[in-house]
């Protein structure tokens, strides 16, 4: 069994704007800073008594930065990037507005846009392999933090719990399991 604290990347300037990122590589900003720096502090209640071991993020800037900072708080070392983990691409919506998005495409099913179920199979496979890691190649591992994107905890968590989910704040943090094979609420 694995326990992992998956993370949402704090804020950007386009977080801030109401901007859609996507895979987009927008750094961090002063708040977004401050948001990992408590996250860091979150993933530590949340562990139950039990170690986290190690840190591994999403290839992109704001989730590598937030995954860095969180790492330096609790002594962990940062893993490389893993690219199941990347946010949604989201073809012509990157850096438009919410707004926008609202009124031309209200299901956020954008022109060239990565698909929904696309991004669950990634994602799922990706915290699968770190599950693989902690069982096959580093058996000690069991607490791991796995530093995303909004859109990627969505997609787990409305898979595993198959209700819709609300937005993932920044520096969001939520625990899930993977058991042999299979994700649950941690």
């Amino acid at each position: 069994m694995m326990v992992v604290a998956l993370v949402r990347h704090g804020q950007t300037e386009w977080n801030e704007g109401g901007l859609i990122q996507g895979s987009s590589d927008i750094p961090l900003n002063a708040t977004g800073r401050a948001q990992a720096a408590a996250a860091a502090d979150t993933v530590l209640a949340f562990s139950g008594g039990a170690s986290w071991q190690a840190v591994v993020t999403s290839p992109l800037g704001r989730a590598v930065q937030t995954g860095q900072i969180v790492a330096d708080a609790l002594g962990l070392p940062v893993w490389a990037p893993l690219p199941g983990l990347r946010e949604r691409h989201y073809g012509l919506g990157e850096g438009r507005s919410d707004a926008w998005a609202e009124a031309h495409f209200p299901d956020w099913d954008f022109p060239e846009a990565e698909s929904r179920l696309d991004v669950l199979l990634r994602a799922r496979a990706a915290v699968l392999e770190l599950a693989g890691w902690g069982v096959a190649a580093v058996p000690s591992v069991t607490h791991i933090v796995a530093v995303t994107h909004g859109g990627v905890i969505q997609s787990l968590l409305r898979d595993v719990t198959g209700r819709s989910v609300p937005d993932i704040p920044n520096g969001g943090v939520c625990l899930i399991r993977a058991v042999d094979g299979e994700l649950s609420l941690g």
